[in-house]
This record gives C-alpha cells, structure tokens and sequence, in this order.
C-alpha cells in the first residue's frame, strides 16, 4: 500500500483507521478498512466510503441520534431474552439486532418480538414446515393419506361441499335431480350410484367408507412403525 492510500490512525468522525482489509475478505469483495469507533466497537467498512465521509460511526452515532428523536421508545433490552431470541444492540428505527438460540442473528422490532409474533431467527418455524412434511409422508398408507381419510371419517366436510354430505353431489337433469355418491381410494374414484334422496346416497357414502377406509386405518395403526 502506497502512502498516499495509507489512512492507517486517521480519524472520521467517530472513527479511527485501524488497518486494512483486503477485497477477498470483504463482504461487499471491495477494498475496506478495519475501523474502531469511540465506542469501542471495531467493524470492517468501505474504504471509499470512509474517505467519502458517508461512514462516521460503527451505528450508534445514529442509534443516540433516533433515541433523541423518540426518547420514549428505545428502552434498554439488553441481554433479554424471549422466547428463543436474545437482544444483542439497538439499531434504528424501532429494530433490534437478536441472536437466536440456534446461534444466528437477526433484526426486529421489540413490540413483534414481546408479542410472540416472532420467535427465533426462523429456524421453528422451517421444523415445523419440515415436521409437517415428515408427518404427511411418514402418515401414508396403502396408497392413502391417514390425516384425510381419519377427517373425512370423523365427519370432517370440505368447504366447497353443496350437499352437507361428502363424496355426494347434485345431478340436476332437466325434469328431475339425483344425488351422486362417489368415494376416492388409492387415487381413484369409485362411482357408488345415483340415488333418488339424499340420505340414500349418504348410506351408500358411510358404507363405502366403512368398506375402504376402516381396513386401511386399522391396518394402518396395527403395522404403525
């Protein structure tokens, strides 16, 4: 490095220039400096952007400056902790940076946090997304989805159901109307007949289902791993 670039104890703002930090090093792969704030707080910064005079502190220049603005708003969370996240600093604008049980970090507001809007870096709720899917796969059987077919047993109806009774639906012919019972098993539809009354066609649904569904879950819950 040529003396002329050598910033190495000059002060910007806040700031003195401790060393330089080579571009491989560098999360934006520029030319940075090392940098030690009044604070006490050291950081990795651009170094055109520190000749420039658009970086004059490591961020709390700007954190004292927004507490000043809203007094009332910033109080000190330092090291609390709530549900899986822990408050490390206060930035700006209401946001603070948290550090998750798993070890990452992240930014938020407090009142989301307080409020168990949001409770880790993200890492539950990606285990929960990834038990669901673990539970979906592992639930299945006989070419049939246990969840479903214990809801559709239990009497769990579809919203877009028209009938109240699911699996029957309305035929409508010019002169007269017929209810149609049909059953899914194993990806396939059953046809059960067309019946004069609905409640003729939601005796031969129950019996279907008793019929198919009621071995695959026993057999389901007796070979359950």
């Amino acid at each position: 490095m040529s003396k002329l670039n050598d910033i190495s104890g000059q002060r910007f703002g806040a700031l003195v220039a401790v060393k330089p930090i080579p571009s491989a090093e560098t999360a934006d792969h520029r030319p940075g400096w090392l940098v030690k704030c009044d604070c006490g707080k050291e950081k990795i910064v651009n170094g055109g952007n520190l000749r420039k005079g658009r970086i004059t502190s490591c961020g709390c220049a700007l954190a004292r400056a927004e507490k000043r603005k809203h007094p009332g708003n910033h109080d000190d969370l330092t090291g609390q902790t709530f549900g899986e996240l822990t408050a490390v600093e206060y930035i700006r604008h209401d946001y603070w940076r948290w550090r998750c049980s798993c070890g990452k970090e992240t930014c938020a507001r407090p009142s989301l946090v307080k409020a168990g809007k949001i409770t880790s870096c993200g890492h539950i709720l990606k285990e929960t997304a990834r038990q669901k899917v673990e539970n979906n796969i592992f639930r299945h059987h006989d070419g049939s989805s246990i969840p479903i077919i214990e809801n559709i047993v239990k009497g769990k109806k579809r919203k877009t159901n028209t009938t109240g009774v699911t699996g029957v639906s309305i035929r409508r012919y010019k002169a007269y109307i017929m209810y149609r019972a049909q059953i899914e098993v194993r990806g396939k539809t059953i046809n059960l007949g067309e019946y004069k009354t609905l409640e003729d066609a939601a005796k031969a649904r129950k019996a279907a289902e008793e019929k198919y569904f009621a071995p695959i879950i026993e057999d389901y819950y007796k070979n359950k791993p």
